[in-house]
């Protein structure tokens, strides 16, 4: 694997080590395999009422937690952050090809992507009849949220896993949202 630009700045800097503990940025990550997320995942789901709400939550806060950490240590906006810290999820395995968008000015975005979690998924239980990426929606809305200080949410359209051949997530300013909308009524 060959570092970007970005990685290899931050090893220079110090920000990420691959000591004792994996750092990056000050704070303790580690990398898990596909397989282990979708299968927890996936038995969260079957299993756990309330499941998708607590995924997408945890995908939020990570999301959160990672960008935050370029916009107000490192002092990046707009397009700088949401390219840098998909840098960090490439690294970490989720997904390889990315068409990055920006917020409109109403706050709402359109991304695409090749997610290797949906294949995995896929791979692991077979087609799927909806999509299954909650933990990426929410981390995809914590990023945005930290970039451009709106509360938006984000939800998926198209999966890899349903046989689509990227997924779609929609991000939208939670005040241009119908809530009523069948795919919208786990989010808080």
């Amino acid at each position: 694997m060959a570092f970007s630009e970005f990685f290899k700045k931050l090893m220079f800097a110090r920000e990420i080590n691959f000591g004792e503990d994996m750092e990056l940025f000050g704070i303790r990550w580690y990398i898990l395999p596909l397989k282990y997320l979708a299968g927890l995942n996936h038995e969260l789901i079957k299993n756990v009422k309330g499941a998708k709400q607590l995924i997408y939550d945890e995908g939020h806060f990570v999301g959160d937690l990672a960008v935050g950490q370029l916009v107000h240590k490192y002092g990046m906006t707009g397009m700088k952050a949401v390219e840098n810290g998909l840098e960090i999820t490439k690294f970490a395995g989720f997904g390889g090809s990315w068409k990055i968008p920006e917020l409109d000015d109403k706050g709402n975005s359109i991304m695409h992507v090749a997610s290797n979690y949906a294949k995995e998924y896929k791979e692991r239980y077979g087609k799927q009849k909806g999509c299954i990426d909650y933990h990426w929606a929410g981390v995809l809305a914590g990023g945005y949220k930290t970039i451009y200080n709106i509360d938006v949410i984000c939800y998926e359209t198209m999966c890899v896993a349903k046989g689509d051949p990227y997924c779609e997530f929609i991000i939208r300013s939670k005040k241009n949202v119908d809530a009523k909308k069948k795919w919208l009524k786990w989010i808080k």
